[in-house]
């Protein structure tokens, strides 16, 4: 087991299920790996984060899915965020499916991860974004290193 915390705020979203047989909700090993408990995770990033302590609720709503045996079961959704109390956008939020199992939630179940997932990143994503540099950019500095490189071994070679 390692820890590793970032070096500046970061935003977090996840969903899970209570019922995750992969990813168990209070923690574990499964298949040799060890997982904290998902509430020490969410706690992390709410520290590291700087967010209110105390979540908001943002989404209460029932829906089938399929628990960790692939049966249909009706299931609480919960959605809570603790926000960032600087308005940077670093706030944490936490979908929780009281009979979720390990997967990917669509619109049918009720949550629409995918869409959630977009909404909460895209409306972040700029804040984070490095310079990428333009193909053309990265294509006249690969041919300077080259002609760099080929003049180099012709003066060896004479």
């Amino acid at each position: 087991t390692y820890t590793v915390l970032p070096v500046a705020p970061v935003p977090v979203i996840h969903t899970h299920g209570l019922e995750d047989g992969k990813v168990p909700w209070d923690g574990g090993t499964t298949a040799g790996v060890d997982y904290p408990a998902t509430m020490t995770t969410i706690n992390t990033w709410v520290g590291v984060n700087g967010c209110d302590p105390t979540p908001v609720t943002i989404h209460q709503s029932e829906a089938l899915v399929e628990n960790r045996f692939g049966i249909p079961v009706l299931s609480e959704i919960l959605g809570q965020q603790w926000v960032d109390p600087t308005g940077n956008g670093n706030d944490v939020v936490l979908y929780t499916l009281s009979e979720g199992g390990h997967g990917w939630k669509n619109a049918d179940d009720g949550l629409a991860s995918t869409d959630e997932f977009w909404a909460f990143l895209s409306a972040r994503s700029s804040e984070y974004a490095g310079p990428i540099p333009e193909p053309a950019t990265m294509l006249l500095f690969g041919s300077g290193i080259l002609g760099l490189l080929l003049i180099r071994r012709s003066r060896r070679g004479a």
